[in-house]
């Protein structure tokens, strides 16, 4: 692995990551609602879905979904449908008054499916091992090396967004915070439905 290569994948990674998906909106609407601490449970889950995605695409799984293509089809209606969910979760959530966090976070395995679902994120895959992987990698290699760069990447670019929504909580009235909330239910939700569109 040279050094040029690291640094091309690593500022590849970092675009996609650190821009606004359904995964980052989820993770900054989470942590607008439940603080940081009390999101890091969807957190790993989100990075852990990541992880699973990358070691699957580094396995052969993409190979499978591009001769079913009905399988990716339905991942597209499944990710639409959870995202969805989600989002409207969070809007019709009542306001706090108090200006506390809400009682109850979402877990580990809430946050698994978002990238599992997500088009984006297995064409990123794809694209890491398609572009990134040096030509005379073995396949453990490979994996490692895109799985584990992600990894960190992810872990660290999730946590910006909800330490982000965390800052919100902190930061806005219970009446502002909740429009807020509303609204970036509706751009995660909007975000999503686009990016099923063009992917």
């Amino acid at each position: 692995m040279t050094a040029e290569l690291f640094i091309a994948f690593v500022i590849f990674a970092l675009a996609l990551l650190l821009t606004p998906g359904p995964a980052n909106l989820a993770l900054l609407v989470h942590g607008s609602h439940h603080g940081f601490v009390r999101t890091l449970p969807f957190l790993t889950g989100v990075s852990a879905g990541k992880l699973i995605l990358h070691i699957g695409v580094g396995l052969g799984i993409a190979t499978v979904l591009e001769t079913v293509p009905l399988i990716f089809d339905g991942l597209r209606v499944v990710s639409v449908a959870y995202i969805l969910w989600l989002g409207w979760q969070w809007i019709i959530q009542p306001p706090r008054t108090d200006g506390t966090a809400d009682a109850t976070p979402l877990g580990w395995m809430h946050g698994v499916p978002i990238h599992l679902l997500n088009p984006k994120a297995w064409v990123m895959s794809l694209t890491a091992y398609a572009e990134f992987v040096p030509p005379l990698a073995t396949l453990p290699e490979a994996i490692l090396w895109v799985a584990g760069t992600y990894l960190v990447l992810q872990v660290f670019s999730n946590g910006l967004w909800a330490l982000g929504g965390a800052r919100l909580l902190r930061r806005l009235g219970p009446r502002h915070l909740h429009n807020a909330q509303i609204i970036l239910s509706l751009v995660m939700i909007v975000v999503t439905l686009y990016v099923v569109v063009i992917v």
